[in-house]
């Protein structure tokens, strides 16, 4: 049985209700809830479009594809896609500037938007 990457949706708004409960640590879940809302847009497009890349950048391939042709469809999902990755990287990798509870709802709204715009 295949993983539903999807689900991955559901992780990233259960971490950040967990934080909202803690006092500690809130960050944390807020970094991985980014992460995962991310992953689950990132991979949920790669079978949409039956993406696979053999070299280089599987997510800088991925954003090239959606930007190669007319479609005004790709091109939104790449545009919010690339913004959900840049959440991803400075959640992932950077220690500053501070990531808040914002910031994972914006990543979690964007990441609903394209699996809804997938159908």
């Amino acid at each position: 049985m295949k993983f539903e990457w999807s689900q991955y949706i559901e992780v990233a708004d259960s971490l950040g209700e967990i934080a909202e409960q803690r006092q500690e640590n809130q960050e944390a879940f807020y970094r991985a809830g980014i992460s995962r809302a991310y992953y689950a847009a990132f991979h949920m497009t790669k079978l949409a479009f039956d993406f696979e890349s053999s070299f280089g950048s599987e997510h800088a391939r991925l954003l090239v594809f959606l930007n190669e042709g007319t479609s005004q469809k790709k091109k939104k999902i790449r545009k919010i896609l690339s913004r959900l990755k840049v959440g991803r990287v400075q959640a992932d990798y950077h220690e500053r500037p501070k990531v808040t509870k914002n910031d994972l709802q914006i990543s979690f709204r964007d990441a609903r938007k394209i699996l809804e715009m997938l159908g």
